[in-house]
């Protein structure tokens, strides 16, 4: 049933754990260094309520003036965390 499901597209990727493995020693530190560094190119945007990459005004290929990056950093997290 669980195979039907996810060929349709009614599954939640969130909340499925794809692959169980043993504790890893030291990813805790890792990903507390990795989000604080990641952190410096966020901002907090008020009128979207979320938390948006700093976009530089001299940057000749970056088009969007809001690129949503939060969102999909928390989610991946949260993913390697189950």
């Amino acid at each position: 049933m669980s195979k039907a499901l996810e060929h349709v597209g009614f599954v939640n990727p969130v909340n499925k754990v794809y692959q169980l493995t043993r504790p890893l020693d030291m990813m805790s530190i890792f990903l507390s260094t990795y989000s604080i560094g990641i952190m410096r190119s966020f901002t907090y945007d008020k009128k979207l309520c979320t938390l948006r990459r700093v976009v530089d005004p001299k940057a000749p290929n970056v088009r969007q003036p809001y690129v949503l990056d939060g969102p999909h950093l928390l989610v991946g997290i949260i993913t390697l965390f189950k």
